[in-house]
């Protein structure tokens, strides 16, 4: 027997599950008063109900599996979090939303409380200042850099020194400063260096009641051996060959004072670094390298160019002290014959 359900009327007594398929129009369900309380949980295929009113729904609504309901998600608890700012994330199921206590933004600032540990691969990662360049960076390479220096390619952190002109505070003016919070009469440590086993290298200390700074060689007794006085200093003293000179480059107009490195490196070796005349291999970009636009991999990313010998003056220190006791020693003896030549 068929049964057509018109109209705003109240049908009872009969199980809506048993109604065959599309015997209720859902049209006319949408546009009346049905009371929830006849709908008994699921025994309404709702694949066959298009739309309905909400607002034409009265009384309770029963129980509802939203797993048969198509196109709704699982229901998500709501999180107040006006006041404390805390950001919002997944919790440990799908239903539960959890307020980061240690992560909060205010609209303007982020702020993280505790350590932050990034895992995963990396990418290169900038905060930017208010110019057009990364106040800080970290490359994919692990290199840090300041001021949107990339390092080139030799550099593990990188500063970009953007130096006004002399006395102008203005800008940038120096590429790292370290400020000594202290006015002690003490050398005070500002730098360190160590090897494998943290033993001391050297340091660079400063002074700050007397405004002075030291660079510090590790020179204790208990690292040394087979100590030997120096000998015949005067002549490798004589051997020195010291100028007067002009730098290169155009921009220098003060010239120097001082010694050419591969000269330097027959009469005290110790004082100098590198090779004459060596040079830097060429570079190509390769991959994994984060490529400029326009440029590709096996490209010339720098040029061979100089190595450059450097010397270190402080290693002079001994042959000129050895060499002025030999001169005072000489110094006396002959004053010591003057005197008995004038006594006779």
């Amino acid at each position: 027997m068929a049964i057509v359900i018109n109209g705003s009327g109240t049908v009872t007594g009969i199980s809506v599950g048993g109604l065959p398929d599309d015997i209720v129009d859902a049209g006319t369900l949408a546009t009346n008063s049905v009371d929830s309380a006849e709908l008994i949980d699921g025994a309404v295929d709702n694949s066959h109900i298009d739309t309905m009113a909400a607002s034409k729904l009265t009384g309770a609504l029963p129980a509802i599996d939203g797993s048969n309901l198509t196109g709704i998600a699982t229901p998500i608890t709501a999180l107040n979090n006006a006041t404390e700012s805390e950001l919002v994330t997944v919790g440990s199921t799908t239903t539960e939303l959890d307020a980061e206590s240690g992560l909060t933004y205010d609209g303007s600032t982020l702020a993280v409380t505790g350590a932050l540990t990034a895992t995963g691969t990396f990418s290169s990662v900038g905060i930017t200042d208010n110019a057009t360049v990364n106040a800080i960076g970290i490359g994919s390479n692990e290199r840090v850099t300041f001021g949107g220096y990339n390092g080139g390619t030799v550099a593990a952190v990188a500063v970009n020194a953007n130096h006004g002109a002399a006395g102008d505070y203005s800008s940038l003016n120096g590429g790292i400063t370290i400020r000594l919070i202290s006015a002690a009469d003490s050398n005070l440590y500002v730098m360190q260096f160590h090897d494998l086993a943290e033993q001391g290298c050297g340091t660079i200390t400063t002074n700050a009641s007397a405004n002075t700074i030291a660079f510090n060689t590790s020179c204790d007794y208990r690292l040394k051996e087979n100590l030997v006085p120096l000998a015949d200093s005067i002549t490798r003293l004589k051997l020195l060959k010291p100028y007067t000179f002009d730098w290169k480059k155009t921009e220098n107009t003060s010239g120097g004072e001082g010694f050419v490195a591969h000269e330097l490196d027959e009469v005290v070796p110790l004082a100098v670094t590198g090779e004459k005349d060596a040079m830097k291999p060429e570079i190509l970009w390769k991959e994994g390298d984060e490529l400029p636009e326009g440029v590709n991999v096996g490209d010339v990313k720098r040029a061979e160019m100089p190595d450059f010998q450097g010397i270190d003056l402080g290693k002079l220190v001994p042959l000129l002290t050895g060499a002025l006791q030999e001169a005072v020693t000489k110094i006396e003896e002959l004053t010591t014959r003057i005197e008995v030549l004038e006594n006779e």
